[in-house]
């Protein structure tokens, strides 16, 4: 048997349906080399795992490994990283979809740019109403410094499945597991940061959105976006440290966003003015601005 060159990691939980398109777009890939798709059952109790037992039998590169207890995405895609065989690893939600010919535009990527230990292709969002976008991506520099400042601008979009890393990068700063949301926020940043990173031209996975409720609980929602903020600055060097008024005071819009969504306009407006006394510049986001402003009005 050939050696594997990649290996497709899907962690799921309870999502029998979209997994089910996860795993055929990740099987039905149009490319040279040898590749697996591994799903880690993250403690399903909704039959997925008898319908990936029977899936295994059936499909020669699939293999799947079950959790007994639901331990979060980050020890999934942990447990998948320290099973997988192949030299590069693409992670995929199971509500996500792969383009067929994602693995070869990776392949591509790798002839092109044989240094690379990263490789980020672009993204399809999928609205509610199946419209699709394809999403903007700039080109990185060999400046790290800027690289990161666009990223915690959020201008590059690296999410999951639309990027390769090489395993002995990726195992060495696994997804930080005390971590239950944005798990990937620290590692995305720390591969921009301090690895050779390629932007690809074409597009390689289906991001489709999903109606989330808003979580009204004020510890969970400052957590989401100070902790992983907390641990990527823990792994950075000194160099990047100077970025990190700019990197806080984006948290703080986000979480000014999310109190302005739940109509909490007081919290919102506390969090807005904290963005900006330590980086005045964010004054110039004008969608922020904007709904300052509206929380201002609405809170008389």
């Amino acid at each position: 048997m050939s050696e594997i060159k990649f290996s497709i990691i899907i962690p799921t939980y309870n999502r029998i349906n979209q997994v089910v398109e996860a795993i055929d777009s990740a099987l039905n890939q149009i490319c040279n080399s040898s590749y697996e798709v591994i799903v880690i059952d993250d403690g399903s109790t909704d039959g997925t795992e008898k319908f990936l037992s029977e899936y295994q039998k059936k499909v020669s590169n699939f293999r799947f490994l079950k959790h007994e207890k639901n331990r979060g995405v980050a020890v999934a895609r942990n447990t998948g990283i320290k099973i997988a065989q192949g030299k590069y690893l693409l992670f995929l939600d199971s509500d996500d979809l792969l383009l067929p010919d994602a693995l070869k535009t990776f392949e591509k990527g790798i002839e092109l740019f044989p240094d690379g230990e990263v490789f980020i292709g672009k993204i399809i969002k999928e609205s509610l109403d199946k419209k699709r976008k394809i999403g903007i991506l700039p080109k990185l520099s060999n400046n790290s410094k800027k690289n990161l400042k666009l990223f915690l601008k959020k201008k590059i979009p690296i999410v999951a499945g639309s990027f390769i890393v090489k395993k002995d990068i990726i195992e060495k700063n696994l997804f930080p597991e005390k971590l239950r949301l944005r798990e990937d926020f620290p590692i995305y940043g720390y591969l921009i940061c301090l690895c050779k990173c390629y932007v690809l031209d074409k597009p390689v996975v289906i991001i489709r959105e999903h109606l989330h409720r808003l979580r009204n609980d004020t510890e969970l929602l400052i957590q989401r976006n100070l902790l992983p903020l907390q641990i990527l600055y823990e792994k950075l060097p000194s160099e990047f440290q100077a970025l990190y008024s700019l990197a806080l005071s984006r948290e703080y819009l986000s979480i000014f966003r999310s109190f302005y969504l739940l109509k909490e306009y007081k919290k919102a407006i506390a969090y807005y003015h904290k963005a900006i006394k330590i980086y005045p510049f964010n004054l110039f986001c004008l969608s922020y601005l904007k709904k300052y402003l509206k929380s201002l009005i609405k809170s008389l």
